[in-house]
């Protein structure tokens, strides 16, 4: 090759090489410019207050370049920029907008022969308002975005329309000035003041002292006392020959009137009086539910008697879901109701799962604002504010399999949830068909992890808390004849444990309670047992304190005793119908719902054994009642209904329902 040739091939891989390691942007004379962001948003913005965003141009171009930009109402931008080559340049896109909403237009960006359009919009709020306090400035500061303080100088005069501060005057930011005084010297007002309304004096509501004949009286000067009722005032039963009657301050005995009110009236009977030696009062009117839920079509609620402190529902709602028109699964949703009936939420948590038709075992943790269930061997914790799930846990993970099934896997199954202390769930599972091993994982409550695992061959019978945080359990192997029971504290040591021929029921605060023989009997914390009320056949045994109260199936009889001195509260022979459901009530009273012939019935008695109310239900009765502050929540054939109770309300300590407390945490409150 001649020199010539050798010349051009150099000339062509220095061309080559000089394009291959140049910017592309900057190649050739032809220019290249963006903008960015697009779509541009400009994110606060006020009506009649101005806001802004930069809208970056960059020229990636070798050649310098002169931009005009447009931009329609409210929108405005510079009419026209230069941007340097190989530079970017910030444009201000402001808006001042007049009116609340999204507002929108387009910023045409041209150069040379070329141009392009960016997308720009805001969305306008109103300018909140910035009241004024009494010695503080307030303004909206935009930068901010909210509302800004300053204080008012010193000696400003302040407390105009606040009728409680006279002379009155700015300090360091604060409203100072001379309490006005109030006092009436009247002993029987409370006085205060409003500074809108002034000096108030409210009537000072003096307490009764428990004493029937006694009524709170007050004197202007020396406050609140007592003086006599009026004579003739009921103070105790009447049974038509003997009335309870108050005479100069004291309940006597008297023989009762014709005419004398021999029973009060309740929410749905009118008092009763005397009539020819016999306590004559109207048939009790039909109680009518205050409100009913009703589930949606092809939907079944199934409702414990589960309640918070609030005394909002908790139930479990199933129904079949059709996924693509091909496949049915079942679904099963937790439903929260409040105390006036409305949908809190309807959360599903299951699906295939057939069995939870039936319905979960729900457990409120009211201080926390949890619901604990169980369901295909999974524990659960969901939210009882909005339903939302908050952890679950597969309680049978590691589990050693003593039966196995064919496909390698365990016969588990799990109970309802026990609630320990204040920060712990209890789950029982049990191993096995023929042989059974039993365990309680105990989990925390605010993340399902594991606390601390109780083991023991057979069943756990009698499962519960007692009200000082202890787990007190009864296992043994099937068709036993006696028990191992175990106490296990809340951080899981065992206590103590013995082989007792008893099945334990009902928990009090370091106590147990259970039928041996037909005969009740307590557990003491060493595990011995005493008779406590001798007879065939006990079913509901509740408890408060050292009261308990029991009821007699084969009998017919509500009896409440003392644990500790054997007397005798109350005897109460009632009709009571099928499969009543009972719950103590304040004061030492017990209520229950059951089903006549005719339809559901509530009934109550008051400490002393006296019925207080008997009324029939527009509804039949088909699970677990709670009554609390006033009303009684009823799971019926088709849904729930709720019945106004005036008066009544849950015994606000011990093992208060069949699950102990209405929360259902097999605890004592």
């Amino acid at each position: 090759m001649g020199s010539r040739g050798k010349l051009t091939v150099v000339w062509a891989l220095a061309a080559l090489l000089g394009l291959a390691c140049r910017d592309p942007g900057l190649a050739g004379t032809t220019s290249d410019l963006s903008a960015r962001p697009s779509p541009l948003r400009i994110s606060s913005a006020w009506v009649g207050l101005p806001s802004s965003a930069p809208l970056e141009l960059q020229n990636r171009g070798r050649a310098g370049l002169d931009v005009t930009l447009e931009v329609g109402e409210p929108f405005s931008t510079p009419a026209s920029v230069h941007v340097p080559a190989g530079e970017s340049l910030p444009v201000t896109i402001s808006v001042t907008p007049e009116g609340e909403g999204l507002v929108e237009a387009v910023v045409r960006v041209r150069w040379l022969d070329a141009s392009l359009d960016v997308p720009v919009s805001a969305e306008v709020v109103a300018v909140p308002a910035c009241p004024s306090s009494a010695c503080h400035a307030a303004s909206f500061e935009p930068a901010r975005g909210g509302c800004v303080e300053s204080p008012l100088p010193d000696g400003t005069a302040c407390a105009e329309g606040n009728s409680c501060l006279l002379q009155a005057s700015c300090l360091a930011g604060a409203c100072v000035g001379q309490a006005r005084d109030c006092d009436d010297d009247n002993a029987c007002t409370a006085d205060a003041c409003a500074p809108e309304a002034g000096c108030l004096h409210a009537e000072v509501a003096c307490p009764s002292d428990g004493d029937p004949c006694h009524v709170p009286v007050c004197d202007a000067q020396s406050g609140c006392g007592t003086a006599s009722a009026v004579d003739g005032t009921p103070c105790g039963p009447n049974d038509c020959s003997t009335a309870h009657v108050c005479v100069a301050g004291a309940c006597v005995e008297r023989a009762a009137p014709e005419g004398s009110q021999c029973a009060a009236p309740t929410v749905c009977q009118g008092a009763g009086v005397c009539r020819q030696g016999q306590c004559a009062a109207p048939p009790p009117a039909l109680l009518t539910p205050v409100w009913t839920y009703q589930p949606p079509a092809g939907h079944t609620v199934t409702f414990f008697g589960t309640v918070d402190d609030d005394g909002s529902l908790y139930a479990s709602e199933h129904w079949v879901q059709s996924v693509s028109h091909e496949v049915d699964v079942p679904v099963t949703a937790l439903l929260k109701l409040s105390f006036q009936g409305r949908v809190e939420f309807r959360e599903p948590v299951v699906a295939d799962c057939p069995d939870c038709k039936w319905g979960l075992g729900l457990v409120v943790d009211s201080a926390n604002r949890r619901v604990h269930f169980n369901a295909l061997g999974r524990s659960r914790a969901h939210s009882a504010v909005d339903g939302h799930p908050l952890w679950e846990r597969d309680v049978t993970a590691g589990l050693p399999v003593y039966t196995g099934r064919p496909d390698g896997g365990g016969y588990f199954y799990t109970q309802a949830p026990v609630l320990l202390g204040d920060d712990r769930v209890g789950v029982p599972v049990m191993e096995g068909m023929d042989d059974h091993h039993a365990y309680v994982q105990v989990l925390e409550r605010s993340s399902g992890a594991q606390a601390w695992q109780f083991h023991r061959k057979g069943h756990l019978y009698g499962l519960g808390a007692t009200g000082n945080g202890e787990l007190w359990t009864s296992s043994a192997n099937c068709w036993a004849v006696a028990g191992e029971m175990t106490r296990v504290s809340a951080q899981g040591q065992t206590l103590g444990s013995r082989f007792i021929e008893l099945l334990p029921a009902t928990y009090g605060r370091d106590f147990g309670l259970g039928t041996a023989g037909g005969v009740v009997q307590r557990i003491t914390p060493a595990l011995t047992t005493s008779p406590v009320i001798a007879s065939s056949y006990y079913g509901a045994l509740l408890v408060t304190g050292e009261r308990l109260t029991s009821y007699h199936r084969s009998a017919g009889i509500l009896s409440a005793v003392d644990l500790t001195t054997s007397q005798v509260h109350f005897r109460f022979s009632g009709v009571w119908g099928t499969n009543p459901d009972f719950q103590l009530v304040r004061d030492g009273g017990v209520a229950w719902t059951a089903n006549l012939t005719d339809g559901g019935v509530l009934g109550a008695v008051d400490g002393t054994g006296q019925l207080i109310l008997q009324c029939p239900l527009s509804t039949t009765v088909d699970s677990s009642t709670a009554i609390i502050h006033g009303r009684a929540f009823v799971a019926t054939s088709t849904g729930i209904a709720a019945y106004d109770v005036p008066g009544l309300d849950v015994e606000p300590s011990g093992w208060v329902a069949a699950s102990g407390s209405l929360e259902r945490g097999s605890r004592a409150r």
